[in-house]
């Protein structure tokens, strides 16, 4: 977007009373102390107990010479720590002057909190240290594709984000912006609010933070920064059913932490989070009614709430890239925007196949509103990229989406390999899915369904249409394992595995809606009846008999013999 303050950004600094540099967390420090050399008489005129801005200050030591910049600076009368941004003047307008001041008061008390932060204890000069927490994030997080840059120069950048904080003593801070919400789509996901997936990826990393602890003895800080209210609308998902899930996965989280003893092992920020404050809070009604900002498209009629669209309204005029410039890089071919376009239009063409608001669209409809709504999200992505960026400058981050591993920016896998498999057929559960050759195929709690088989140590993530095709054709038979808060513990189908028996009889069949899916779609819901089926068992079979029982158990019929609608699926007794 035209004008955004990401694309004017000079530095970010903080510095003493006297003009000293402390860090410079984005941008030249060379060019932050030019900054302060002009300045520094203009300023030292001020007195203030918080935060003031300088506009159109020259500067020397930039091209071109003489520069003008705006100036922000935020301190509190008592900490000795001033923290800054230099930005480029807008080339528009008094909203966007506005704005400006709004978001750089955000800014810059996020980074007042940082720099406050920074305070260490005991520094380690020990290298090795810092290499063994490397070596143990690149064993148990890391996802790496075949273009993979980590051997090369993602180590050494890695490396150096550690080595930031355990040459100062400090908590490794990390950051990953994952757990949007539930996919509206019903083909992929049991219901709308956390279950054992989300379950499963937070313990991965608080298992991760644990053994990282066991070297490092600060530990590490994993803050999750949930893009739900950046997509939420491009989804089909309304804002509040956003917010729900977003409580439960704290409340999970919670409990999880108690468990682990880990109670600032993993934290949560959000959208709303970040923008937590009103223009006319910081700024005045009068200053604020003057902003303008952007008014964004929406393409499948979702519940918005006042509140959320303002923070993306913010987020696009604070970040957004300029949307010809972002085409001109899906022209040009850039491998990694292109596969990221492409990886939501296949998303997206998925999706709404079963939405409710393009069911009496054609596919080549469709095809078009996907198109339209993958290249929003694109700019939306790296808008919510760039805010990461200034918000979160030091920590180290983690990914949900496959990257070439070179920095900033890591591919993780949120479910620990050794103990779950990630399937996309059902007739051989010891054959794992291939690996996608997109950025979005990463296995994900939002995107899959969790179930366990009786008698196997493994835990299959895939698509809940899987179970749905299954269960309807009679070819398993199986429940639904509600959540359990008091064990922190999420939802999951559990199927029994084919068994030796003498005699098997049905000695009852009851079901009952898990409240997990009260306003899922009418196909959804079937995935959450429990269905409880008694049998008279003789013997407790083989590993090996329950996975060539399954291969069996799981042969598809002919789908010619099975073709139905959506929520017209029918529970086999």
């Amino acid at each position: 977007m035209a004008d955004c303050i990401y694309d004017r950004l000079v530095a970010i600094y903080s510095r003493t009373h006297q003009g000293d540099l402390i860090q410079c967390f984005v941008g030249d420090a060379h060019l932050v102390h030019s900054i302060w050399f002009v300045i520094e008489q203009q300023i030292n005129q001020h007195e203030f107990n918080s935060y003031y801005s300088l506009s159109n200050t020259a500067t020397e030591g930039l091209s071109p010479p003489s520069q003008l910049v705006n100036i922000h600076e935020f301190r509190l009368p008592h900490p000795s720590t001033i923290v800054g941004i230099a930005l480029r003047p807008a080339s528009t307008g008094i909203s966007i002057s506005y704005f400006e001041e709004f978001f750089c008061y955000l800014l810059l008390q996020q980074i007042f909190r940082l720099s406050n932060a920074l305070v260490g204890n005991q520094a380690i000069e020990d290298v090795s240290v810092a290499q063994q927490v490397v070596d143990l994030c690149n064993n148990e997080l890391l996802i790496h594709p075949s273009n993979s840059q980590w051997e090369t120069v993602g180590r050494d950048y890695f490396m150096r984000r550690i080595r930031f904080f355990t040459s100062r003593g400090l908590t490794i801070q990390m950051c990953l912006p994952a757990f949007p919400c539930k996919s509206s789509n019903p083909d992929k996901v049991a219901g709308v609010l956390p279950d054992r997936g989300e379950e499963l990826a937070l313990r991965r990393l608080y298992s991760v933070s644990r053994k990282i602890k066991s070297i490092y003895d600060p530990g590490v800080s994993i803050c999750i920064i949930s893009d739900g209210h950046v997509f939420s609308d491009c989804i089909g998902v309304d804002d509040d059913k956003v917010d729900e899930y977003g409580l439960r996965l704290r409340e999970l989280n919670e409990a999880i932490a108690l468990q682990e003893g880990q109670p600032r092992g993993v934290s949560f920020q959000s959208l709303k989070d970040i923008f937590h404050s009103t223009p006319k809070t910081v700024l005045g009604e009068t200053r604020a009614s003057q902003i303008e900002l952007p008014i964004l498209k929406h393409f499948l009629g979702t519940g918005i709430a006042n509140e959320t669209e303002f923070c993306r309204q913010a987020l696009a005029l604070a970040c957004q890239p300029d949307r010809s410039s972002l085409r001109t890089l899906i022209k040009g071919q850039d491998p990694a925007i292109v596969s990221l376009y492409r990886g939501f239009s296949r998303f997206m063409l998925e999706d709404l196949e079963l939405h409710p608001r393009s069911q009496s669209t054609s596919r080549s409809q469709r095809k078009k509103v996907a198109e339209k709504i993958s290249f929003e999200m694109l700019l939306r992505n790296q808008a919510y990229s760039n805010l990461v960026e200034l918000f979160f400058p030091l920590h180290v981050r983690l990914s949900i989406h496959a990257h070439v591993n070179s920095g900033p920016k890591f591919g993780i896998s949120l479910f620990d390999r050794s103990k779950t498999r990630v399937i996309d057929n059902l007739s051989d559960l010891s054959s794992i899915a291939k690996p996608s050759h997109d950025l979005l195929h990463i296995p994900t709690p939002w995107h899959n369904c969790v179930f366990q088989v009786s008698g196997s140590n493994f835990t299959y993530i895939a698509k809940s249409k899987l179970i749905h095709e299954a269960r309807m054709s009679g070819l398993i038979r199986g429940h639904w394992v509600r959540q359990d808060r008091d064990s922190a513990s999420g939802g999951y189908f559990h199927i029994d595995a084919p068994e030796r028996t003498e005699t098997t009889q049905i000695t009852s069949v009851s079901t009952s809606k898990s409240p997990i899916v009260s306003s899922v779609p009418t196909r959804a819901i079937l995935t959450t009846e429990e269905v409880a089926i008694n049998t008279k068992r003789a013997s407790r079979a083989s590993p090996s008999f329950i996975f060539h029982g399954i291969k069996r158990l799981f042969r598809y019929r002919s789908r010619s013999s099975h073709s139905h609608a959506p929520g017209g699926i029918g529970v086999a007794s």
